[in-house]
């Protein structure tokens, strides 16, 4: 009778740590997850602010000097392979804060297959120096196929450990080049500011010298005519000129977030190697992230006007 109570005993006890370590197992994946998510989708953002500004470039050279529909086309970027990788792990991430959310039945075929081709396709990246065995592809597979069959919190949540060890093969070099190319990002981004701003400030300095003939006189009308348009083409003047004042800090703080990024998921694997998680490190680790993502987009914002 002694024994059976002590047996149970200890049973309880496993399953209270089992319950407690699940626990902070699925709050470090979830935490994990939607910070690494948040920074890629912010980095995204800036290089498609580029390709924007690049396009808008090619408008405003087209207005000074005449164009051609095939000469409004930006050339294609040498570093687009930033931009392919990025969004592949922000594939990953989408997927694994589903997955390691409360509602992660609902969509479970879906994000394991966002998993899948999200792997492969980093995993195929030529502008990524990994090395992928064919026994690698298979250990994600086996534990992929067996999140799919999980019903259990425990089992599930050890899957779920499982794919990102393994995934940190394809995730950590991934990361690695993304800080590579972010001063041939910039520059591109400042040439397209400055482009932008050459011809702006010429329009605006001399009016006479594009116009539009609107009568059969070919009377000169001024593409700037009235003063709500030059103080709006001035406003914009001013906003681009700060953008390009401030470029230099504005991507140190996007080459940081890529550190910080990096540092964060080293900091996952290595809590789920050792099955031990220092939740206080990796609480501070997911802040200096979320507050350096959110501080670029409120300087954003604040370029826009909107606060």
């Amino acid at each position: 009778m002694q024994y059976i109570k002590i047996l149970f005993f200890a049973i309880v006890v496993l399953l209270t740590l089992s319950g407690c370590v699940s626990k902070d197992t699925k709050e470090l994946l979830s935490s994990y997850a939607k910070n690494s998510k948040i920074a890629q989708e912010n980095i995204i953002s800036s290089y498609k602010n580029t390709i924007d500004n690049m396009q808008t470039a090619k408008y405003y050279q087209a207005v000074r000097d005449g164009a051609t529909v095939s000469d409004l086309e930006i050339k294609k970027i040498d570093y687009s392979g930033q931009m392919k990788t990025l969004k592949n792990l922000l594939t990953f991430s989408e997927a694994m804060v589903v997955l390691s959310g409360d509602s992660h039945n609902d969509k479970i075929d879906e994000s394991t297959l966002k998993l899948h081709e999200s792997v492969k396709k980093l995993s195929e990246n030529k502008a990524i120096s990994i090395e992928v065995s064919q026994k690698d592809m298979q250990i994600f597979s086996i534990a992929l196929n067996g999140l799919l069959k999980s019903y259990g919190e425990h089992i599930r949540l050890k899957k779920l450990k499982e794919i990102i060890l393994i995934s940190d093969k394809w995730v950590q070099p991934s990361i690695d080049m993304l800080s590579k190319d972010l001063d041939n990002w910039k520059n591109l981004l400042r040439r397209s500011l400055n482009k932008q701003n050459n011809i702006k400030t010429h329009i605006l300095n001399k009016p006479y010298t594009y116009c539009q003939v609107k009568d059969k006189n070919r009377k000169c009308i001024p593409l700037v005519d009235s003063l709500e348009n030059r103080l709006n083409m001035y406003a914009e003047l001013s906003i681009i000129q700060k953008r390009i004042n401030n470029l230099n800090k504005e991507f140190i703080a996007l080459s940081n977030s890529v550190t910080l990024m990096s540092k964060m998921h080293k900091k996952v694997i290595e809590s789920l190697k050792r099955d031990d998680i220092n939740k206080d490190e990796l609480k501070r680790v997911f802040y200096d992230l979320k507050t350096h993502v959110e501080s670029i987009k409120d300087y954003r914002k604040s370029l826009k006007g909107d606060e």
